[in-house]
């Protein structure tokens, strides 16, 4: 959580004190774990908690949205430095080399954000077989 909380603050900073600390802190955090565990009840209290609004400073990103909304949303969230929390990152495979782009802290062609501050806090369902593996891997070192 202190993570979180510090990545929020950072953005503000950032926001506060442009082209000072563009390369600041780290773009994004993943949040893994299986279905039900509250991973979106902490993500979006923590960002109400600091005041901020749901499409005005902050952004969902379902699943299920078409990969050309994504982008979309994605390149209009990164230009206002608004935080974009994301559905199972890992079920966008086409998105990545925009993603890598963004969290590095530009747009794939190079352009760089109107306002800094874009976080990325993505939710990422474990697998079966993340899980699998690891009991596997545990077996195998103990």
């Amino acid at each position: 959580m202190y993570l979180l909380n510090d990545i929020v603050n950072l953005r503000s900073f950032k926001r506060a004190n442009p082209g000072q600390v563009s390369c600041a802190g780290l773009g994004g955090v993943i949040l893994e774990g299986k279905p039900g565990v509250g991973k979106s009840e902490m993500v979006i209290g923590l960002l109400q908690s600091k005041g901020l609004v749901k499409d005005q400073d902050y952004y969902m990103i379902p699943a299920s949205m078409q990969p050309s909304e994504k982008r979309t949303l994605l390149l209009k969230a990164f230009h206002e430095g608004a935080v974009v929390v994301m559905d199972e990152c890992n079920s966008a495979s086409m998105m990545e080399s925009l993603l890598n782009a963004l969290l590095n802290g530009k747009t794939p062609d190079g352009k760089m954000p109107d306002t800094p501050g874009l976080p990325l806090l993505v939710r990422k369902i474990q697998s079966v077989w993340q899980d699998a593996l690891r009991k596997v891997t545990h077996c195998r070192t103990a």
